[in-house]
């Protein structure tokens, strides 16, 4: 049997160290058509597990790209975990979404409820 390369597994606990410290790149984001979808196989299962040992699970990078219901969801399940959602906030898009006053609003609304 050879060893494992020291490398390999100090890599592995400073890129999962990042991820924990950070509270950021959880998953990637999702289309709104399947956003319940991932979000039931991925952000919910993983927020019950983290929940408990006061770490947390970011619930995507969202963009302006869904609708304020869809954001309205996506924020009260990350609430109801403590957890944090991330928006990029690309001024160009921001600039073309139709809805953005009510996104930004939703998005608002959650973490002032915090």
């Amino acid at each position: 049997m050879v060893a494992a390369s020291l490398f390999d597994e100090g890599a592995l606990k400073s890129h999962y160290g990042w991820h924990i410290l950070s509270r950021g790149n959880a998953f990637d984001h999702f289309k709104e058509d399947k956003v319940h979808q991932a979000m039931e196989k991925y952000n919910l299962r993983a927020a019950a597990r983290t929940f408990n040992d006061f770490t947390s699970v970011n619930f995507g990078w969202l963009y302006c790209d869904m609708s304020p219901e869809t954001y309205e969801y996506i924020c009260s399940e990350a609430s109801k975990w403590n957890c944090p959602i991330s928006y990029i906030a690309e001024l160009d898009k921001m600039d073309k979404c139709k809805d953005i006053g009510k996104v930004l609003s939703t998005i608002k609304k959650y973490e002032d409820a915090k």
